[in-house]
């Protein structure tokens, strides 16, 4: 007798209030899960960036220097295979804080200018070549 009242209780359609309720808490709900898994993607990007900059900054920093006081002109590639990191990964706290460390670079060392120039357009308009120039007539 009881299987019965229980199963007439979950036949009984819904009122306005209580559908309108629901729905809700599923909007609630889904909305926190939503911001859970955002939040927990913006702090492995954090991460993966701090860690990036302390890769480069701690064991790339003797590559940095070569890159930048190299007498002859180096192209993208070039820094490419030879720091090994994607700068379209950093944000622009970090680009500016790595720009800072490469400025460190130069005010100790007599740098070319040209290097300077293609790394930090490599680092600030996200990877694009720009030291190689093709001329079309």
């Amino acid at each position: 007798m009881m299987f019965n009242y229980y199963s007439l209780i979950t036949l009984l359609p819904l009122s306005n209030l209580e559908k309108t309720t629901i729905c809700v808490l599923i909007v609630t709900i889904l909305s926190f899960l939503f911001n859970l898994l955002n939040s927990i993607n913006k702090k492995r990007r954090k991460s993966r960036m701090q860690r990036d900059l302390i890769y480069i900054t701690e064991y790339k920093w003797n590559d940095l220097i070569n890159i930048l006081t190299f007498k002859n002109h180096i192209h993208h590639s070039d820094i490419q295979k030879t720091l090994q990191i994607d700068f379209k990964k950093f944000d622009s706290k970090y680009k500016n804080i790595l720009y800072q460390e490469l400025y460190r670079i130069k005010n100790y060392y007599d740098i070319n200018p040209h290097n300077w120039k293609t790394l930090v357009n490599m680092i600030f308009e996200e990877g694009k070549e720009t030291s190689i120039k093709k001329v079309s007539y």
